[in-house]
């Protein structure tokens, strides 16, 4: 697992960017999860083990079903598309489903089953029991739209139509940050919709700083929400947290600070390399030295010490 990835899974476990994320990418900005209601589900038993384990899940209890779980919520992060989202994600699901029906059958054949139709003894379920609503949602932490299949049917080939006409289909739950708008990113109840408001113009520096340097928001941010952006962005910020809090607007002056004077270095540290390549290769023409001798004076290659030689040459 990569680093934004773990930055990413950290970030999200907090019960109330987890619930944010849901109210505002799932539910078009509606209240339903309070994070108070979250609960910690193992990512492997409901989603089939550690082959299907999923990225984040959470055990939604409503507290108006009197603390029971209403339904199972899952997140996949994607810095990168998958061409195969939608069975990933159906798989996830299916296994969840399938664990609860494990569970409710392990359940009941341990308190036992009297009376219990035929039907019911061989699968462990009772007529009335009822499995737990599985969403999950796909989360793009990449400036760019996804640009991979969003339904089951669009990653299967040409086929008969009467054919697919029975085969299910599975539509991919994303939040494309490239695809809401930043009034919409700005209702978030957390600094998550900051955070993904900055992953939306991460490609475009001139918007980036203007929108940095235009919303004070970003003046105070939680060194967790900087380190998060910089982890999937690969930002380069450079921030030093005072109280545990970034100013997103000098850091990233800092860090165009930085890349300026290493630029500057390297461009230094070439010229440098270049006069000692034409002097190297006065002494091999002389005769003075071996060209081998001055490929590793050079720190290079023979090979890689007479091209740059004949480029300098040219030049």
């Amino acid at each position: 697992m990569g680093k934004a990835d773990v930055a990413a899974r950290e970030y999200l476990s907090d019960p109330a960017r987890f619930a944010d994320l849901f109210n505002h990418g799932a539910f078009g900005g509606a209240g339903l999860v309070d994070p108070r209601e979250l609960r910690a589900a193992d990512s492997a038993s409901t989603s089939g083990g550690s082959e299907g384990r999923r990225d984040l899940m959470r055990e939604w209890a409503r507290m108006e079903g009197c603390g029971a779980t209403y339904a199972l919520l899952g997140v996949e992060e994607q810095t990168a598309g998958h061409p195969v989202m939608p069975a990933r994600c159906a798989l996830y699901d299916a296994m969840a489903y399938a664990e609860q029906v494990r569970g409710i059958a392990g359940r009941n054949r341990r308190e036992g089953m009297p009376g219990a139709a035929s039907e019911e003894l061989l699968s462990g379920v009772w007529e009335t029991d009822r499995l737990r609503p599985v969403v999950t949602l796909v989360l793009y932490l990449n400036a760019g739209d996804w640009g991979w299949p969003e339904t089951l049917h669009d990653t299967i080939g040409e086929a008969d139509p009467q054919l697919m006409a029975l085969v299910p289909d599975y539509r991919v739950n994303l939040v494309v940050p490239a695809r809401v708008s930043d009034d919409e990113l700005d209702a978030y109840d957390t600094e998550l919709g900051l955070a993904l408001k900055y992953v939306k113009h991460s490609k475009d520096g001139k918007e980036l700083g203007r929108m940095v340097r235009e919303d004070a928001r970003y003046r105070s941010v939680g060194a967790d929400t900087a380190s998060f952006v910089n982890a999937v962005t690969g930002s380069r910020l450079r921030f030093e947290p005072d109280d545990g809090r970034v100013d997103m607007c000098k850091a990233i002056d800092d860090m165009r600070a930085e890349s300026k004077r290493e630029g500057m270095l390297e461009g230094m540290r070439m010229g440098r390399l270049e006069g000692a390549i034409v002097t190297l290769r006065a002494l091999v023409e002389d005769g003075i030295i071996a060209v081998s001798d001055a490929a590793a004076q050079a720190g290079m290659t023979v090979d890689e010490f007479e091209q740059a030689a004949s480029e300098l040459a040219l030049s």
